[in-house]
């Protein structure tokens, strides 16, 4: 069992086959964040490394080869101000940005891109997504109903 760690234990797939996992986020923005910058940082670990120390117990444990895993990416970003660009300081040349377009939802209008990478990557570093959009010092509040 993983207290601190975010883990996920996946049994019963055979040698060979692939496996789709989706995780979704939603994260607060620190208060210092947006007063530094005109971006927004969002780091997905993927790696384990000698910055983090030893791996925990529940880590280590017998598991298959994941030399070959591979990591695919897929964000759908929403503002409420416009998307000045987005970029990967981690993979710089392995994403691709759609241009920021105008929605409508509700009476506030928001901004929306979405961003991939171009082709599968080796799980050897975090992925790292920086976002840059205009007013993000601006206080604002919205909420996604479904």
């Amino acid at each position: 069992m993983c207290v601190t760690v975010f883990c996920i234990s996946v049994g019963a797939i055979r040698p060979g086959l692939g496996l789709k996992i989706t995780l979704s986020y939603s994260m607060d923005i620190p208060e210092n964040e947006y007063e530094k910058m005109d971006q927004i940082r969002f780091a997905l670990p993927t790696f384990i490394g000698e910055r983090y120390g030893h791996a925990p117990a529940e880590l280590s444990r017998t598991r298959s080869d994941d030399r070959d895993a591979a990591f695919t990416f897929t964000a759908k970003v929403k503002m409420t101000s416009e998307i000045m660009g987005i970029t990967s300081p981690s993979h710089p040349n392995a994403i691709a940005v759609q241009p920021s377009q105008q929605i409508h939802h509700g009476s506030a209008p928001l901004y929306a891109s979405q961003v991939h990478l171009l082709a599968p990557v080796r799980l050897d570093r975090d992925f790292i997504l920086s976002i840059q959009a205009e007013k993000l010092n601006v206080p604002r509040c919205f909420a996604e109903i479904d």
